[in-house]
């Protein structure tokens, strides 16, 4: 990180160079280039983020697809049967 003191050298050597005329010009070209850089960089982690995501949904479909399922009967037990089978259970 720069010193005070180098920064100063550094500002006044552009003083020197470009004239006080000519900074505000500089000044708007770097901050047009700055924000466009600032923009490519935002776009770059948004589809950093993107890809990873997309990665982590892919992993787990594979999990959900190797999970083995039970079979189905198509019926489902009435409420009244669970119950009952319940207290035979506690009883027992």
């Amino acid at each position: 990180m720069p010193s005070t003191g180098e920064i100063t050298l550094i500002l006044l050597a552009i003083l020197i160079l470009f004239g006080g005329k000519g900074l505000p010009k500089i000044s708007r070209t770097l901050g047009h280039w700055m924000s466009i850089f600032q923009r490519s960089i935002t776009e770059i982690r948004r589809e950093i983020n993107r890809v990873a995501l997309e990665e982590e949904l892919h992993e787990k479909e594979k999990e959900h697809k190797s999970t083995p399922t039970p079979p189905q009967t198509g019926e489902y037990p009435k409420p009244s049967q669970t119950q009952e089978n319940k207290e035979e259970s506690e009883d027992g």
